[in-house]
């Protein structure tokens, strides 16, 4: 019997999407949250086996990571005092701050280790290492933009002048900029004067980034190929989402495709969802790109079976087929095919050549 390991608390909405369409497909299920160890549950590692709650990961054939989890202290625990005594509250709150961040850490760490135990033995989508590209913004722009993927230009740091110079800049040029969190899912806004000045530039890095004017698509891609795109209906926000009112389904031209296929190949996804902006001319921007995207809602509105799509992609990666080849692979296979093209003798006797060398190989070493 195939087991499939969805791994996220099981109260989060895609979490029994993907389950219970794994369910309906015949499919053991295993939901492992993560977040749970230590307070709630056991998670030990050795040389050859990982176990959760007493039982072996490694029966796990294939897995979705929803969320690795964090389990720190929930704000209402220290509402009561803050309450009572206002900022002089948080230097006495802030050592046992200190110390649940540092557990946090230490339990963190074990988990990750445990995803990583499992993805070097089995199928994950998506694996931690792609996963934390989601808390490391600019370096996945940086990665897409590399890739030669359309991303608005960016910058980030803490040089304040030097950050605002290049707003000023675009300025002249007729353009804006806009504020996107360094990591996380916090808004993006404007970056008029007002917000630039407010910037606690010595505390906090900023990421700043071209506005690119037009609708908003969100897309999703999976095993390489794009499932469904959907414009973001919304009050005219910079962020869609601070105002969004619903979604209109529409097809990509070949171009919005390419670029969405493309974006998953370059970070190595099986899985993602992802936003375009397309611009006045048409022309499609990558804005950002979630790993573990939230596609119930999406689904719901667009008539797309996003978890059915995973649950299929799921069983496929557990059975051994259909398996994931690299954005390196990939172009190193597209290169060859080119050679091949272009000189069609080449294709008739390089497999025969080799052949004989391995053969002679063989030879020289009896």
């Amino acid at each position: 019997m195939t087991t499939i390991g969805v791994f996220g608390p099981a109260g989060d909405a895609e979490v029994q999407a993907v389950a219970r369409r794994l369910r309906h497909r015949g499919v053991t299920v295993w939901v492992v949250d993560l977040s749970s160890f230590p307070s709630q549950a056991t998670l030990s590692l050795s040389g050859s086996q990982v176990t959760f709650q007493g039982r072996n990961l490694g029966e796990i054939d294939a897995a979705y990571l929803r969320r690795v989890g964090a389990a720190l202290p929930e704000v209402w625990q220290y509402d009561g005092p803050m309450r009572r005594s206002g900022r002089d509250a948080w230097p006495a709150l802030r050592p046992a701050s200190l110390s649940a961040l540092r557990l946090e850490q230490r339990a963190y760490a074990l988990r990750v280790a445990a995803l990583r135990w499992l993805a070097q033995r089995r199928p994950v989508i998506n694996p931690p290492v792609e996963q934390n590209l989601h808390r490391l913004k600019l370096s996945m722009m940086a990665r897409l933009s590399r890739a030669g993927l359309p991303v608005p230009p960016f910058v980030g740091g803490s040089a304040r002048g030097a950050l605002i110079d290049w707003v000023k800049e675009l300025r002249r040029r007729g353009q804006e900029a806009v504020t996107k969190p360094p990591a996380g899912v916090y808004k993006t806004l404007l970056a008029d004067d007002e917000r630039l000045e407010a910037h606690p530039w010595p505390l906090r890095p900023a990421f700043l980034q071209r506005y690119v004017p037009g609708d908003t698509v969100r897309c999703f891609v999976i095993r390489g190929r794009l499932l469904s795109a959907a414009r973001i209906i919304h009050g005219g926000t910079v962020d869609s989402s601070m105002s969004q009112t619903g979604i209109a389904v529409t097809s990509l031209d070949e171009g919005g495709r390419h670029v969405a296929e493309g974006t998953a190949r370059a970070l190595d996804l099986d899985f993602c969802g992802l936003d375009l902006m397309i611009d006045g001319s048409g022309e499609p921007w990558v804005i950002d790109c979630n790993l573990s995207p939230m596609f119930v809602n999406y689904g719901r509105l667009s008539r797309c079976d996003v978890a059915g799509a995973l649950a299929d992609r799921l069983i496929e990666r557990a059975r051994g087929e259909g398996s994931v080849e690299s954005n390196q692979a990939l172009q190193l296979l597209g290169i060859v095919k080119d050679l091949l093209a272009d000189d069609p003798g080449l294709a008739s006797d390089w497999l025969p050549r080799r052949k004989k060398d391995t053969h002679q190989r063989r030879k020289n070493t009896r």
